[in-house]
């Protein structure tokens, strides 16, 4: 799977690259085989890792991260809203360790909610969710996971390798994108369809009532892409299929797939999302979430056929959030305070319904699970 047979016009553009990225990689090994330098180690990792691989607008975190993997050479260069990320020591493309932590976001909102225990779940359901690609034909960020992790990290550890995201040209401007593939129609494309309005310029029949089956007749998923700003904007599906049109494709395949398998297991898989990238060998891979509750919504099918769309995912905390207006209150609290770094939500969420996503996450994984027994 070579991106120059898939970047069309940009094809140019990032064969220029290449060379300077051999060049980034092999000068952030020679720092982190340096002596311990606070200062000049983080503002050199910055500068060398945002030319190219890292967003130049997404700042680091120059505070250090677990003591135990410090001592080891990791180095903590990011604080996101579910996890912690390092750079692997002697690692050559970059690698990252990423440590998933209890935190739970919705809506891109920070908030001070933990759910104990369900990240080491999530963790198990992501590396598994990227195993089924790859042996399915899909290449992942996911690399093996260095044997010197402390024991306490490990269940929560997953090892990838630091990669640009793909992007798409939007009105002259490079975007990046995520490709979203929908079995039924629900959600924000039911409220656009209700309302007349065709974002995606997508043909949809008409006169569908909300959870109705809209694939094809070849079973091929409805493709909604959209950008990845706060407000998910939507991308005329035509963009990118034209752009990418081998990688939209193989995603079409996977996610049938994935549907399939996750069917006869007692699952109807609604929806996903894949985020993909650009690897140090220019070919295009799949990262983030894979095929997982964070990235997939998920009903137990018995529940569907009855007409019941309870969501065995992340969707539960979501309409959590709607009920108690997060959303609204964020945007009010941040306008008030740009520095707000997370939205006090905890004494909301009760244990009961911890218990109910961490339910319904062990299941997913349980399921997931006998693919790899």
């Amino acid at each position: 799977m070579s991106i120059n047979e898939s970047l069309g016009a940009n094809e140019a553009r990032n064969s220029t690259q290449v060379d300077g990225l051999t060049k980034v990689q092999t000068d952030v090994h020679d720092i982190l085989s340096t002596p311990w330098k606070v200062s000049n180690r983080y503002e050199s990792v910055e500068t060398l890792i945002a030319s190219w691989l890292w967003p130049a607008g997404k700042q680091m975190n120059r505070t250090r991260g677990d003591s135990a993997l410090e001592l080891l050479g990791y180095v903590r260069f990011y604080t996101g809203k579910n996890a912690d990320l390092y750079i692997i020591p002697d690692k050559n493309p970059i690698q990252i360790l990423m440590v998933r932590t209890d935190r739970t976001s919705v809506f891109n909102i920070p908030l001070d909610l933990e759910i104990e225990g369900k990240w080491a779940i999530q963790n198990q359901i992501s590396i598994q969710g990227a195993t089924f690609a790859e042996r399915h034909g899909i290449k992942t960020a996911m690399r093996p996971l260095p044997s010197n992790i402390p024991t306490e990290l490990k269940d929560r550890s997953q090892a990838i390798e630091l990669c640009k995201q793909l992007e798409v040209e939007i009105g002259g401007k490079m975007e990046w994108m995520e490709l979203i593939f929908r079995n039924y129609i629900t959600g924000s494309l039911y409220k656009a369809y209700a309302k007349w309005k065709n974002p995606y310029e997508t043909n949809l029949p008409e006169w569908l009532i909300e959870w109705s089956d809209i694939r094809d007749e070849y079973g091929n998923a409805h493709f909604t892409p959209t950008d990845k700003t706060k407000d998910d904007n939507p991308i005329p599906s035509h963009i990118v299929q034209t752009a990418y049109p081998e990688i939209v494709q193989s995603l079409q395949i996977l996610f049938k797939q994935f549907t399939d398998f996750a069917y006869v297991r007692g699952y109807v898989l609604v929806d996903t999302k894949f985020e993909v990238f650009i690897n140090s060998e220019w070919e295009w891979i799949l990262g983030d979430e894979i095929l997982t509750p964070e990235s997939s919504r998920f009903i137990l099918r018995k529940d569907f056929e009855a007409g019941i769309y309870i969501s065995a995912d992340k969707q539960f905390i979501r309409e959590l959030g709607k009920k108690f207006l997060w959303e609204k209150k964020w945007n009010e609290l941040k306008d008030q305070n740009p520095e707000l770094t997370e939205l006090k939500v905890s004494h909301e969420i009760s244990q009961a319904d911890k218990n109910i996503v961490l339910a319904w996450y062990k299941g997913i994984r349980d399921t997931l699970k006998t693919e790899f027994d």
